[in-house]
């Protein structure tokens, strides 16, 4: 495959052609043909998995190489699953935790919406095992920051750093971002 950018043209290798023909939420007939004919080419699979996992395509690809029924080496397809059934796991928990939190501050009358992470998961894939997310990520208004941060830290939170409520107008004119951690036992 040729890629061309701005009157360049540059080869592509057959791993990352294969990543981007799985890089989708369904394969089709055709899409499905093109992966089982890149699939069969002697590639370098650490190369393609490294990849897959580097720009979070880890879920596609394993998914759209089952379903195009593509000829894996069996150590590979071993790999690919446990990689995948790993996300899946984390993905769960992460999931369940943004489900309790949501709960939580909506018990507290704080409106709240989750974006990227398992929120985006849901909205492009219908299943969140499909995405790679390594965070939670959830809006609430300017008012609610930080009635928002007590309730995370009675939840085992932490903040990235420590902010005095009189400090925390000056904070959001600079910045929006919260960062929390789960404390660890």
């Amino acid at each position: 495959m040729r890629i061309h950018v701005n009157g360049f043209s540059e080869d592509i290798r057959p791993e990352l052609e294969l990543l981007l023909v799985c890089a989708r939420r369904h394969v089709d007939g055709e899409t499905a043909h093109r992966a089982r004919e890149l699939a069969a080419q002697p590639l370098d699979w650490d190369y393609l998995i490294q990849n897959s996992v580097r720009h979070g395509l880890l879920p596609l690809l394993y998914t759209n190489l089952k379903a195009a029924a593509a000829a894996v080496p069996q150590d590979q397809l071993d790999r690919l699953r446990d990689l995948f059934q790993k996300n899946a796991v984390r993905s769960a928990l992460f999931t369940g935790e943004l489900l309790k939190i949501l709960d939580l501050l909506e018990s507290e009358k704080i409106l709240a919406m989750p974006y990227k992470g398992p929120a985006m998961a849901v909205s492009l894939y219908g299943n969140p095992a499909l995405r790679q997310f390594v965070d939670l990520d959830i809006l609430v208004r300017k008012q609610d920051v930080w009635r928002c941060q007590e309730l995370l830290i009675s939840m085992g939170y932490e903040p990235h750093f420590k902010i005095s409520q009189p400090q925390l107008p000056a904070f959001l004119r600079l910045g929006y971002v919260r960062v929390f951690r789960a404390i660890t036992g």
